[in-house]
């Protein structure tokens, strides 16, 4: 006998449960997890239900179901409906909450996750799911349009495949690709470089290793890096190039990774103010303006000098 905890319309546990399949009074919720699994060939594992479900017979959908009694976290449930389903144990470092979704029932929590899983070692529950694949986008939106894959909505789908477009960040940290002057600093749980796509000496962009978008995904060792890698940067700034002023910012509504940017402030920026404002035209101007031979060498001269002070012994 499944139970589920009833949640109200905030996620507040209410402290009465049900057996699954009672029916919900209005105003009531369970939670739900789906869990979406990318491989590094940017392909969604996803599943077809068996064809004797009551709910969605034979349709193909996310990995999921629904939490039990006492599994408040929605992280302990996507690892539980994963072994249970698919026979397989989620790398739980690698596990991002991509969204969450009040529905009308439910609250359902999405999770992303980023790991390479042979179909060989996919054990099916024969119960719940009758075959497993990976798909492409372009496989996946022609599911959803022929109606073979349940449509969550284009919100939902809009989320989806946003994670699956390159992330520089990801590449840098696989080793596929590598910027101008390479990494400058390399730490357990961040990476930083110098852009050159904004070609300002001491430019950096300090991003993290694990694929997360905002600042309270992080765990408490990672956090605790973070503001010790940033500190680290910023004296060597100060240090070696006479950087006075620095800017930080980062984007979360991005389809790369947790970064940071560390952007230098020269007198010759002041020609477009002093403002937060001020950003955008000064990194615009340096795309447009700056990539000649002269700037380029003193970038990469200010990259190597920064990598010499982060990594000295």
């Amino acid at each position: 006998m499944e139970l589920w905890d009833i949640l109200d319309s905030e996620r507040n546990k209410t402290g009465r449960t049900i057996v699954r399949g009672e029916e919900l009074k209005e105003g009531e919720y369970h939670l739900v997890v789906h869990i979406w699994i990318l491989n590094d060939k940017n392909e969604y594992l996803v599943q077809k239900r068996a064809q004797h479900l009551k709910l969605m017979p034979g349709i193909w959908a996310a990995t999921g179901g629904s939490a039990v009694a006492g599994e408040y976290d929605s992280k302990v449930a996507a690892i539980r409906e994963a072994k249970e389903e698919l026979g397989i144990d989620l790398d739980t470092n690698n596990m991002t909450r991509l969204m969450s979704i009040r529905r009308k029932d439910n609250h359902a929590d999405v999770w992303l996750v980023r790991e390479n899983i042979d179909l060989q070692d996919i054990s099916l529950q024969a119960e719940e799911v009758s075959e497993a694949k990976w798909v492409s986008k372009e496989e996946l939106e022609s599911m959803i349009s022929s109606g073979i894959f349940h449509d969550y909505g284009a919100e939902y789908f809009d989320n989806i495949f946003r994670v699956m477009k390159s992330c520089l960040s990801c590449e840098i940290v696989k080793g596929n690709t590598e910027t101008m002057g390479g990494t400058i600093l390399n730490t357990k749980y961040f990476h930083a470089h110098q852009d050159f796509a904004y070609p300002i000496p001491g430019l950096v962009i300090l991003a993290s290793k694990r694929h997360i978008y905002s600042i309270d995904e992080m765990y408490e060792e990672e956090a605790a890096e973070y503001m010790e890698v940033l500190r680290k940067i910023r004296a060597a700034q100060r240090k070696v190039l006479g950087i006075d002023y620095v800017y930080y910012f980062y984007n979360e509504d991005t389809t790369h990774h947790f970064h940071t940017w560390m952007m230098p402030r020269y007198s010759w920026m002041n020609q477009f103010g002093r403002s937060v404002e001020s950003v955008r035209s000064v990194l615009l101007y340096s795309k447009e303006n700056m990539k000649n031979e002269e700037n380029i060498s003193k970038v990469i001269n200010a990259a190597e000098r920064l990598y010499s002070e982060l990594n000295k012994k």
